[in-house]
């Protein structure tokens, strides 16, 4: 697991990106990065019932936590993942349990088909496989670095989004069409 000390480094080093410029396919646009841990005081979440009009994706990197769809709880475990649509009323609901977890959010322009395929359903899990593995390395790589690659960071969290939407059958091309194999998925 990441150290407390590690994580603030992380933090710090998030808040001086500027994520409005990161490049995205597809017209995506990110509005936040996030690494989080039940460790760091830093660190908080909003748990009133609330909605937004972008997607929010919460991964489990260690440990547990849930939310919920108004009192319908959504538990989110070791090595999954959970795609919050735009305009889903969700909040999040704190368990006695530790975690570290990455959060991210992108916009994509309404009423345009990737929108309309992504609020067909407000909530889909996933599980986080190799591929989206080796796309939050190469984003804590693109952070630990002194940020004059700005391209590493934008390779690791495009190559982070196109893994979740395939992973949640929402492919951006047809090349990406294809399913993750079984032996990629992390366990």
């Amino acid at each position: 697991m990441l150290s407390l000390e590690y994580m603030q480094m992380l933090r710090e080093k998030l808040r001086s990106v500027p994520i409005s410029e990161l490049c995205l396919p597809e017209e995506m646009k990110l509005v936040w990065l996030q690494f989080g841990s039940t460790e760091d005081p830093t660190f908080e979440v909003y748990s009133g019932l609330h909605s937004h009009a972008f997607c929010e994706v919460q991964m489990s990197l260690f440990g547990e936590f849930s939310y919920a769809d108004g009192n319908q709880p959504i538990r989110i475990c070791n090595g999954q993942g959970l795609l919050i649509a735009p305009g889903a009323a969700h909040r999040y609901i704190h368990l006695d349990t530790d975690y570290l977890k990455c959060s991210l959010a992108f916009s994509v322009e309404i009423g345009s088909d990737l929108y309309q395929r992504l609020t067909m359903q407000k909530f889909r899990r996933f599980d986080i496989c190799n591929r989206l593995t080796s796309a939050l390395d190469a984003v804590l790589k693109g952070l630990k670095e002194d940020l004059s690659s700005k391209t590493i960071l934008e390779q690791g969290i495009s190559q982070a989004v196109e893994v979740i939407l395939k992973q949640i059958g929402i492919p951006l091309s047809e090349k990406a069409a294809q399913p993750v194999p079984e032996d990629e998925r992390v366990a």
